[in-house]
């Protein structure tokens, strides 16, 4: 790896030069894949590119996101078969990015991948062009060494995981490609994620039984009734959590409360309308840790909603409707004991010296590989994480270093394919 360094920065800087920016409900996902595709032929791979809605029968699937166009956006799947005796494994890494936003902030051009100071600039530095960098240069640097594996190798490039996506990932899954373990080349400060949060945006329409030019004094006394009812519910959903991957202090759990109640005209266009009266309302977006069932959780929100109403007595306003309005992502946990886990982290301390903190993460797709697909999985990857400042994911400036970061991240992803798979030496 040390030996293919130039050759490492300039597979990191091609991957960030294709503007791969995933804009809802479509995406510029497919020179990237290209790309990658071609990358993964070269390395000997078996390539299978397929459009997310291509998988037969995965839009009747509960876990898929409506609503999205996927023209020109396949997900990419390269296998490598193995030469027998050992355990697949499965690596995937997402390639599509958030939009640019806060231009003006940039100091370079977002996609241009300058090199400063030792790091790659660039959109999608750290989220996750140094996830597709890392899982294929590593699997570079085993051909070049003469390492074959004895287990198959998976390695997927999946679109639209960014903004709750995941029918990528669920896709990929969905088509049969799991393995014996994954790695979710996605994550940060090189931690071993083994569980995520989960949650999802709500909206409660109120609405006046009587025309009015303006939102009623009763209509404010429901509104106000179901804020109060809703941050109560917020308090007590977050009081009773108590989850060892997930202790007092950290710092991704909430970004202010379990509830986090949010501006109610977002996306008032697509409410389907009751009668002609006025309508005010309240909207949020509820987190969930593992253990907390979605559907469970929703209840308690409809249940918040529905007695604050009685409890007004109203009759002249219509019982508020609450409409979920997006993807409510699941919460899960992989056991940390899980083999892949202690893989992992062997093989990052024998390249930094260092133990990786095994800890719970924020909202990702390691729920697809985990739990839809049932696959032992564990998320790693490299960056910050630190929304308010500059150079982090989805941050203005994103960047990576690349001795630091980019290096230690492919030295351990390949000794963690060899550590997991076996291999001969040819």
């Amino acid at each position: 790896v040390d030996r293919m360094r130039d050759d490492v920065v300039a597979l990191a800087q091609a991957l960030i030069r294709l503007d791969s920016v995933n804009q809802p409900p479509s995406g510029n996902e497919g020179p990237c894949q290209a790309f990658v595709a071609e990358r993964m032929r070269g390395l000997g791979l078996q390539v299978d590119a397929f459009r997310p809605d291509e998988v037969p029968g995965i839009e009747q699937d509960p876990a898929y996101l409506h609503g999205r166009d996927y023209e020109g956006r396949p997900n990419v799947v390269g296998t490598l078969a193995g030469v027998g005796g050992g355990p697949s494994l499965h690596l995937a890494a997402h390639a599509d990015v958030v939009p640019i936003e806060q231009p003006e902030r940039w100091v370079v051009e977002p996609f241009s991948a300058e090199l400063r100071d030792g790091q790659i600039w660039g959109r999608g530095a750290v989220d996750d062009k140094d996830g597709l960098t890392g899982m294929l240069a590593a699997l570079e640097a085993l051909r070049r060494a003469g390492y074959r594996l004895r287990g198959d190798l998976i390695l997927s490039s999946y679109v639209d995981e960014e903004f709750a996506g995941g029918n990528g990932l669920l896709s990929i899954v969905r088509k049969g490609y799991r393995g014996d373990a994954a790695i979710n080349c996605d994550g940060v400060a090189f931690l071993r994620w083994v569980a995520n949060t989960g949650g999802g945006p709500f909206r409660v329409l109120i609405q006046s039984r009587v025309d009015a030019p303006h939102p009623t004094p009763a209509m404010r006394r429901v509104r106000v009734a179901c804020q109060e009812a809703l941050a109560a519910l917020s308090q007590e959903l977050a009081g009773g959590w108590r989850h060892p991957l997930y202790p007092p202090g950290t710092p991704w759990i909430l970004k202010s409360a379990a509830i986090e109640l949010r501006p109610w005209e977002e996306g008032l266009a697509d409410w389907d309308w009751v009668g002609y009266g006025p309508i005010c309302g309240v909207s949020g977006y509820v987190t969930t840790l593992p253990g907390q069932e979605r559907e469970a959780v929703k209840a308690r929100v409809v249940a918040a909603v529905e007695s604050a109403y009685q409890a007004c007595y109203c009759p002249e306003v219509y019982p508020p409707r609450v409409e979920w309005i997006y993807r409510f992502m699941d919460a899960c946990a992989v056991d940390p004991e899980t083999p892949i886990v202690g893989v992992v982290g062997s093989a990052y301390q024998r390249v930094t010296g260092v133990s990786p903190e095994v800890i719970g993460g924020v909202r990702s797709d390691l729920y697809m590989l985990a739990l839809h697909g049932q696959v032992p999985t564990v998320s790693f990857g490299v960056g910050g994480l630190n929304r308010g400042s500059d150079g982090a994911a989805h941050q203005p400036n994103e960047r990576i270093d690349i001795e630091a970061e980019l290096m230690p991240y492919v030295k351990s992803l390949a000794l963690a394919m060899l550590d997991w798979c076996g291999y001969v030496r040819t």
